[in-house]
């Protein structure tokens, strides 16, 4: 697996009420365009808006409800990665299915809600 790094300040500081651009990097830029991400048990209100590839890493944008996740809220973010690849039906005419194989947990996200 390759080795992820959180760039930049931490925590991460979520605006109640907006989004936060996270960005993550690892030295495997050729798997990015296959790589989901998830959140493993968030806080309500804090939910992944996007994902692209970007800068041999991935941009994360993170949006946060204020009306669920409130300034002073803090702890970490679990995001699990899963990887997806076109697997060919057996009969050879049914067109190719997209699994989603699950590839590790990165490093913990430390964050802390503030006021918008």
């Amino acid at each position: 697996r390759p080795p992820w790094i959180l760039v930049g300040r931490q925590p991460v500081k979520l605006t109640a009420g907006g989004t936060t651009l996270i960005r993550l990097r690892t030295p495997r830029r050729r798997v990015l365009s296959r790589v989901r991400l998830e959140l493993s048990d968030p806080p309500d209100g804090i939910t992944i808006q996007d994902v692209t590839p970007a800068n041999g890493g991935l941009s994360v944008i993170l949006s946060i409800d204020a009306d669920k996740a409130k300034p002073g809220l803090k702890g970490n973010l679990i995001i699990n990665l899963f990887m997806e690849r076109q697997v060919p039906q057996k009969n050879g005419q049914a067109p190719a299915k997209v699994r989603r194989f699950p590839a590790g947990v990165l490093p913990a996200v430390p964050f802390e809600v503030v006021g918008g």
